[in-house]
């Protein structure tokens, strides 16, 4: 994932996939899955920078809970997302 800051507070999302990830309907569905992975963390970004998922042929085999704490580790490191107590949650 790449992260830029945006002075204007304008946030933006882009997905790219390497082409060595494999054919074209792999590369979709990767982006596809890291689409929805986005989706997934919206209620809880920080309007704060411009971010581009860089897509891998690793997120076609990752399961949906690795992939969502990966996800979530990257944009805590990048301060996008709210940090939010963790009540009870075991994180």
């Amino acid at each position: 994932m790449f992260v830029r800051r945006s002075s204007d507070g304008e946030a933006k999302v882009g997905f790219a996939v390497q082409r060595k990830a494999g054919t074209a309907v792999k590369r979709n569905r990767i982006r596809r899955r890291l689409r929805a992975l986005h989706q997934s963390f919206e209620d809880e970004l920080v309007q704060c920078a411009q971010i581009v998922w860089l897509g891998k042929s690793g997120v076609l085999t990752a399961d949906w809970q690795s992939l969502r704490k990966s996800g979530q580790k990257l944009l805590l490191r990048a301060e996008c997302l709210k940090v939010q107590s963790r009540g009870g949650q075991d994180g």
